[in-house]
């Protein structure tokens, strides 16, 4: 199954410590990489009961309709023979208008969900089977995780290795697997396109899946009125695009309302090139091929992937806690491999590792084992067919659970617990964690005391644990909750992040958490408590929004093995009982006598005498003494900590502003609240629902390239036409974008405020997403306004966790963080109260002034957080070291650092933070995008509230600050390097990055696309799977401040950079000369046709369309039928269109060659000598080196001020935007 994690808050700051997540991470062995540029913030809650509780809500229907299954009468036969589960019945969210069921293959028993989905533009499978590391033999660590790499690698129906994913590729997809503990779950997703009549029931010729439709639209017409909870973000499950990764890394999500199939005519087409990935998906399980020659390099990915992670702390953490579990539990083993578990000690002891990974594969790898989830815009019965025809072939050896081999077995018994390890971490963090064995998830579902117990533990209020904490000087954050998921047990966990001092009290830290648990045992087990978790996860299922086919798929796969049919879609969110006695039983467990305590801190080291034996973390392990154990168990709630109060934020208004608002009325409507809105304000109406500035357009329909020139007598790429002369870039008429495309309206343009605003009439639920830009030059104007917004922010944050908690609870969230341009504040929930939260913010950045004592502590928290940054990954380095030589400003954060350390006249006060932010709000530009079920009136309100609240003078358009990207030498290339800051990491790191000019021209913006998409799965395959050059393969595109360019990133510890970019290379001039020209037609169609579908693909949930937006109007572009232009573009693209501008961008010598190459060297790989270039900077065929960046700004500086820049995105040759 997906492994849980329990995400802490994070304030908004450069490189989030996110320790305390680390700790609790049950790390899952996955092929996956994420796209290395891809950075998340997620805010909210930490220990809060489930998002969802009980609501008896059957949805479902027939359907006919049917596509062409492939299997003709065979799989008509078999459809009829496959056996459904009894009843028929799968509880489901009230507004889910999805179809499920169940059904068993009568061939070998293989269970298998099916599911349509008639929005879905993508279609996914995964299957699951109930085998993971725990299971691998004690002499070959790390099997179960090599079988599953090994299944990708070539069959004997498809016996290319690389096929499984290059056809993913060319139908818009990607593939991804990962090994926990107990599970091996296998997924893909792909494009497919729209089934016709969309919206439309399937008709009575399908058997009844999840429910009836007399049965369905009863229920939906006893629902309460529709609304909508915030996505959950209490789970996470491995995802990426690295092995088995996908195409289409880097191309924007969303795009319009409406859209119809991709090609093919409607979507019988794509579901038939879905139904030959499953013929490959299928064949894994049936003849996988483990060749020699493969076996012999996937065991270097394995070491790589290995290698890769001997600097994470949550890996490390994750082995210590294993290790502290009894020997002789396989809970205590090494789960990922490495060279010397599946090589080296193999060969001494005369085992054969590939009859090893075969023997494994028989064992386990049976259809009883297995579960199977389908997800697809196509009928039950079609999708039961092909499951049928596909997947009857997996031999059925009832194979016996592996986990019996253990059932008797424990984990942690008194032996392994009341003891202490003090861990020596990687990075500079202090952390303390508590963890219990309790009764699995599975178990206990119907009426998850972990929840009851963490929503009170992991509170964040006013008489909390951690305001206690906080208020003592010992701890910044602290998350409570479940985590290490097995099927006999899992652990319930406390984790605090401590500070100096708190780490220094770390016993009586501990005590103060049973002082808590014995104040909740005190007052007893409390129903209303219980009543309002209800309550809040009530609302959340019957809002809830649509998940993704592949998510779905995967979280249901793994859930079947374990929860029953009707509950395996709501059991993780649903409360179906109340039991007292169940709530004291699982409060009894969490003593002291039952807890290992895991203590983490750099001061540790010199006082500890163990090395664990495959990460090399330093640590001590002790049995807590006597008479401290006594104490924690004798502890009593301190004075000041009480149960959390009912909470205020639950809304109750649930009404659609759509419902009571025809479309017809709406633009009278948002007139009269502009009039009434100007009246109150003693000011005047701009005009009726403004539309945003004109974004000029060919008459194509695509936007005019800008040019940017690069000196006298030269000019850069433009992405149509290399002009002669500077500022050749032409604005031609405005061309209409079709009216089907959704859109804000701009109803409030002056001087202070730019009001975007959209009703929603699609997603129909009660929420609304509110983004705004405070644009300041202040903000980041040097390196010292940088941290001075980031300790702005943290203390804001800080000051107002108190009283926002609560709005977490009931399904709010909030951020406010700094970017280039400003501080950007989000509102995201139930509409409700919404507009309370926004005002409390609002207030707070109002009148906010700086604790001292807090400041001393997150300025602390803050400093260690830029430290660590030198102990991420080399990889990380290598796109930060990119950054700060393309992009002006960009500040480093060793600048960063010196305004918090050193000397005392130079750091950093309190008062220094509030001067900063006085200054911030003399003069401001607000942009607004108020998205969802508000009207008008509240949406203008909201800008109101916020302008007089803040009290700021509107900013001078010429003081609008702007970040800008650099344009690179034509022809020369760029070599960047530094050695690598961790000198504990053996890896070294490469980006090659190719500059391909300015966004805005639908069709090479939809070729660059298209090129990244040609291009992830033969990078991935040649230089990950062929030369085995490092687990960490990436390619994709980038677009940053209106530049695109195409890029690779390699980490490898097999071989230095200089030897990677000869193997990039390499491969771009293979790439270049044979196989793009020599595609043929048929495969160039299919990639077409995936890309297509991706460009067509509708926002599933108002969140999506939200940010859809909110990137557009913060872009400046305004484009929002984006995806409509570049889709027309597409279909006039053809393959010598790509070959020129490949030729044009991409080989040595080409026209319009512009090259970085950023390269982090371990201290394996020596930086070589090269000659430095003469002529400083400027165009001609030498290479220009930079060596030394990282170790001050002058190198940088002198770059970046040695370049032309690009236009400001929006601006065209001068003119305004």
């Amino acid at each position: 199954m997906p492994t849980r994690l329990v995400r802490a808050r994070m304030p908004a700051r450069l490189v989030p410590a996110a320790i305390v997540v680390a700790l609790l991470a049950s790390v899952t062995l996955s092929t996956a990489i994420a796209d290395p540029a891809a950075t998340r913030t997620v805010r909210g809650g930490a220990g809060r009961m489930a998002s969802a509780a009980m609501a008896s809500s059957m949805a479902g229907g027939g359907g006919a309709g049917a596509l062409p299954s492939g299997g003709g009468a065979a799989a008509a036969a078999a459809v009829a023979a496959a056996t459904a589960i009894a009843g028929g019945t799968v509880q489901v969210p009230p507004l889910d208008d999805r179809q499920y069921r169940i059904v068993t293959l009568p061939s070998n028993g293989l269970r298998v969900m099916v599911i349509h989905d008639p929005k879905a533009d993508q279609a996914a499978a995964s299957l699951d089977v109930a085998v993971g590391h725990l299971s691998d033999p004690t002499e070959v660590p790390g099997i179960a995780h090599f079988c599953e790499h090994m299944l990708f690698l070539g069959t004997e129906k498809y016996p290319d290795e690389g096929s499984y994913h290059a056809f993913l590729a060319e139908n818009g997809g990607h593939g991804n697997a990962f090994t926990s503990p107990e599970h091996t779950n296998y997924q893909f997703s792909m494009m497919v396109g729209k089934e016709r009549g969309e919206g439309e029931g399937d008709g009575a010729n399908d058997a009844p899946a999840n429910a009836t439709a007399a049965a369905a639209s009863a229920a939906a017409s006893a629902a309460p009125p529709p609304s909508s909870a915030p996505a959950d973000d209490g789970a996470a499950g491995a995802s990426g695009d690295g092995a088995g990764g996908g195409a289409g890394n880097g191309t924007a999500d969303g795009g319009a309302d409406s859209g119809g199939a991709a090609g093919g005519g409607g979507n019988a087409a794509g579901l038939q090139r879905f139904r030959e990935a499953l013929d490959r998906f299928a064949q894994f399980f049936i003849h996988p091929l483990f060749t020699e020659s493969a076996t012999a390099r996937e065991l270097k990915a394995i070491d790589s992937e290995y290698t890769n992670n001997l600097q994470s702390d949550a890996h490390r953490m994750y082995q210590i806690h294993k290790l502290s579990a009894s020997a002789a539990h396989p809970y205590s083993k090494f789960g990922t491999g490495s060279a010397v578990t599946l090589r080296d000690t193999p060969a001494e002891k005369g085992i054969d590792v590939r009859a090893a990974l075969l023997r494994f594969h028989a064992a386990y790898y049976s259809a009883n084992l297995m579960c199977l989830t389908l997800v697809a815009p196509a009928p039950l019965d079609t999708l039961v067919g092909w499951a049928t025809e596909l997947f009857s072939a997996i031999a059925n050896h009832d194979a016996p659970p592996p986990e019996k081999a253990y059932a008797d077995v424990v984990a942690f018994g008194p032996e392994q617990t009341g003891r202490i390890y003090r861990v020596v971490p990687v990075k500079d963090v202090r952390a303390l964690e508590l963890l219990w064995t309790v009764p699995p998830f599975h178990t206990v579902y119907r009426t998850k005391p972990s929840n009851y117990v963490s929503h009170l533990l992991g509170h964040e209020g006013q008489g909390s644990l951690l305001s206690e904490l906080k208020a003592r000087g010992w701890a910044d954050g602290l998350v409570a909750g479940v985590g290490k998921p097995t099927l006999h047990w899992e652990a319930f966990e406390v984790s605090v992040v401590l500070t100096e001092a708190g780490a220094a009290a770390a016993n009586d830290v501990i005590e103060a958490v049973y002082g808590y648990l014995e104040l909740v045992r005190e007052r007893g087990v409390e129903r209303w408590i219980h009543d309002e978790a209800a309550a809040l996860a009530d609302m959340a299922w019957r809002f809830k929004e649509r998940d993704d086919p592949m998510s779905l798929a995967v979280s249901l796969s793994g859930a079947m093995h374990v929860l029953p049919d009707e509950h395996v879609l709501s059991a993780p969110h649903l409360f179906f009982d109340y039991d007292e006695s169940i709530i004291r039983d699982f409060l009894a467990l969490l003593t002291p006598a039952n807890a290992v305590v895991l203590f983490v801190d750099k001061a540790v080291e010199g006082t500890t005498d163990a090395v664990e034996k495959w990460y090399g973390t330093s640590y001590r392990a002790d049995a807590v003494e006597a008479d401290v154990l006594a104490r924690w168990a004798a502890a009593k709630p301190l004075p000041s900590l009480a149960i959390p109060p009912p909470n205020a934020f639950i809304p109750t208004d649930f009404a659609l502003v759509a419902d009571a608002l025809p479309v017809a009325q709406e633009e009278a409507a948002v007139a009269a609240a502009q009039a009434e809105d100007a009246a109150i304000r003693g000011g005047v109406v701009k005009g009726a629902a403004a539309q945003p500035p004109a974004v000029s357009l060919t008459a194509s329909g695509n936007r005019t390239a800008v040019a940017a020139t690069e000196d006298a007598g030269t000019c850069a790429a433009t992405a149509t036409a290399q002009c002669d002369a500077p500022g050749a870039g032409k604005v031609d008429a405005e061309v209409d974008v079709a009216p089907a495309v959704p859109r804000p309206q701009v109803i409030r343009d002056d001087a202070s405020v730019q009001l975007h605003y959209k009703l929603d009439r699609t997603y129909l639920r009660p929420s609304v997403n509110v983004h705004i830009n405070l644009i300041s030059p202040v903000v980041y104007a040097s390196p010292r306004a940088a941290v001075l917004a980031d300790l702005a922010a943290m203390l804001m944050e800080d000051a107002l966790n108190e009283y926002a908690y609560d709005a977490t609870l009931a399904g709010l969230r909030y951020q406010l963080h700094h970017s280039s341009k400003g501080f950007i504040l989000s509102v995201c929930g139930y509409s409700h109260k919404a507009p309370v939260l926004l005002a409390a913010i609002t207030a707070q950045l109002a009148s906010f002034t700086a604790s001292p004592a807090r400041f001393a502590l997150l300025s602390e928290l803050l400093h260690r957080d830029y430290k660590n940054f030198f102990k991420e990954q080399p990889y990380q380095h290598a796109l930060y070291l990119a950054q700060l030589l393309t992009e002006s400003p960009r500040w480093h954060v060793a600048d960063y650092m010196s305004f918090l350390e050193g000397d005392p006249a130079r750091r950093l006060t309190a008062a220094d933070v509030d001067t900063f932010l006085a200054t911030f709000r003399e003069t401001l530009q607000v942009e607004m995008l108020v998205h969802g079920n508000v009207d008008a009136a509240g949406a203008l309100g909201m800008a109101r509230e916020l302008e007089t609240t803040l009290g700021y003078a509107p900013l001078c358009p010429l003081e609008r600050p702007f970040r800008r990207m650099v344009v690179l030498p034509r022809h020369r290339p760029v070599l960047a390097r530094m050695p690598g800051p961790n000198a504990g990491d053996v890896n070294s790191a490469v980006q090659v990055l190719f500059q391909l000019g300015v966004v805005g021209d639908a069709r090479m913006d939809v070729a660059v696309s298209l090129l990244a998409a040609m291009l992830n799965k033969p990078v991935y395959h040649v230089l990950r799977t062929e030369q085995q050059l490092g687990y960490l393969v990436f390619s994709g595109m980038q677009r940053v401040e209106g530049v695109q360019a195409l890029r690779i990133i390699v980490q490898s510890k097999a071989v230095g950079p200089a030897e990677v970019v000869r193997r990039i290379d390499a491969f771009l001039d293979n790439f270049g000369r044979e196989t793009l020209p020599e595609m043929g037609a048929t495969q160039f169609r299919e990639y077409v046709t995936g890309m297509a579908a991706k460009l067509q693909e509708t926002d599933k949930q108002l969140s999506h369309q939200s940010l859809r937006f909110w990137g557009e109007i913060s872009a400046g572009t305004y484009e929002y039928g984006r995806h409509t232009l570049e889709l027309a573009a597409l279909r006039e693209l053809t393959q010598a269109d790509l070959v020129a501008i490949w030729n044009r961008f991409m080989p040595v010598g080409a026209p319009e060659r512009r090259v970085l190459v950023t390269a982090v060297h371990s201290l394996a790989h020596v930086i070589e000598k090269v000659p430095v270039a003469a002529g400083g900077a400027k165009d001609d065929e030498s290479p220009l080196v930079l060596d030394d960046v990282s170790t001050g700004s002058a190198v940088v500086l002198g770059f970046r001020n040695s370049r032309p820049l690009y236009p400001v995105i929006g601006y065209h040759n001068g003119s305004a935007k």
